[in-house]
C-alpha cells in the first residue's frame, strides 16, 4: 500500500536550522520567565527550583537505568527535595545549610546501603555483573550530591549587601546573563567559524573558537548588567574590577561543566537527558553550567558582601 505522504528527511543544514529555531523559541519563553522568577524570588522561585530538581532526578535515574545502573530512585528524589524544602527554615544561614547538606549525603549513603540489604535483586549469575551493588550505591550518592547543587541559586538569591542592597538577586542576574551570553556566543561563533575541537572524543561540536568567543560574550554581558544594576530598586553597586574576573571564571567553569556532563552522557550512551526543553534537551542539559557555577558565584557574593 502506497503512503500518500512522503516522510520528510532533514539535511544537516536543515536540522541545524530546526534546532536553532527551537532554541530561540525556548529562549523566548524561558529567559523572561527566569528573570521574573529571580526578580520575585521567595516562594515562586523556590517552587520552580523544586520542580526542576524533581525533573532532573527523573532524567538522571532514567538514563542510568537504561544502562542497567541500579540507581535507587526514591533516595535520589527524596534527599535533594528534602534539602531544598528545608532551606526556608534556615533563613538563608549558610552554616546550617552546609551542616544539613552533610547530613543529607550521609542519609543518602546509609539509605543506599540499607536499601541493598532489604532489596531482593538478581545475583551476578542472573545477569548482573560483579560489583553492581557498589556501582548502585556510588551512582545514588553522586546523583544526590549533583542534584543538591540546585540549592545554591536559592541560597544566592537570599543574600543581602552590607548596605541592605539586593546583592543576591543582582549576583544571580549576573550569573544568568554571563552563562546565557557565553552559551549563545559560543554556539553561534562555533557553528559559523569553529575549526578546532576542544575535546573531539567527548564533544566534537565544541571548538576553541566558540569557547573563546563565549568568554568574551560572557564578560561583555557581565559588564553590561553591572552598569544596569545601580538603576534597579535597591540595586547593588559593583565595579568592573569586581565583576570581570568573576565573569571570566564563570564562563570558563561553565563550559567545563558542560563538557563534564557531555562525558557522562557519552558514557550513558545518550545525546540528551530528555526532550523537555526543545532545542536544548532536558533540564540537566540546560542547567548543567548553572549547577557548577552557582556555588562559585555564591562564595564570590559572600566575599563581596563582607
Amino acid at each position: 500500500m502506497l503512503c500518500p505522504f512522503k516522510p520528510r528527511t532533514l539535511t544537516r543544514g536543515g536540522e541545524k536550522s530546526l534546532v536553532l529555531r527551537q532554541r530561540l523559541a525556548s529562549a523566548f519563553i524561558g529567559v523572561p520567565l527566569g528573570l521574573l522568577l529571580v526578580w520575585v524570588g521567595g516562594l515562586p522561585l523556590h517552587l520552580a527550583v523544586l520542580i526542576l530538581t524533581a525533573l532532573g532526578a527523573w532524567e538522571l535515574t532514567k538514563a542510568m537505568r537504561r544502562r542497567r545502573i541500579a540507581v535507587l530512585r526514591e533516595i535520589v528524589l527524596a534527599c535533594p527535595l528534602a534539602l531544598l524544602m528545608a532551606l526556608p527554615l534556615m533563613g538563608g544561614d549558610a552554616d546550617n545549610f552546609f551542616r544539613l547538606w552533610v547530613i543529607g549525603l550521609f542519609v543518602a549513603l546509609f539509605a543506599s546501603l540499607v536499601g541493598h540489604i532489604l532489596w531482593r535483586s538478581p545475583t551476578p549469575a542472573e545477569g548482573m555483573p560483579m560489583g553492581w551493588r557498589i556501582q548502585s550505591i556510588g551512582a545514588t550518592v553522586l546523583s544526590v550530591l549533583y542534584l543538591s547543587l540546585f540549592a545554591f541559586p536559592l541560597l544566592l538569591r537570599e543574600l543581602k549587601g552590607r548596605d541592605g542592597s539586593e546583592l543576591g538577586r543582582d549576583a544571580l542576574f549576573l550569573l544568568l546573563a554571563i552563562l546565557w551570553a557565553t552559551d549563545a556566543t559560543a554556539y553561534f561563533v562555533g557553528t559559523k567559524l569553529g575549526r578546532h575541537p576542544i575535546v573531539p572524543q567527548v564533544s566534537p561540536g565544541k571548538t576553541w573558537e566558540g569557547s573563546l568567543a563565549g568568554i568574551v560574550g560572557g564578560v561583555l554581558a557581565g559588564a553590561f548588567i553591572t552598569a544596569l544594576l545601580p538603576f534597579l530598586p535597591n540595586g547593588t553597586v559593583l565595579t568592573f574590577r569586581q565583576v570581570v574576573p568573576m565573569a571570566v571564571v564563570v564562563s570558563i567553569v561553565g563550559q567545563i561543566g558542560d563538557l563534564c556532563e557531555s562525558v557522562l552522557k557519552r558514557d550513558l550512551g545518550i545525546k540528551d537527558f530528555s526532550g523537555l526543553i526543545p532545542g536544548h534537551g532536558g533540564v540537566l542539559d540546560r542547567f548543567d553550567s548553572l549547577l557548577i557555577t552557582a556555588p562559585l558565584v555564591y562564595f564570590w557574593a559572600l566575599w563581596q558582601g563582607r
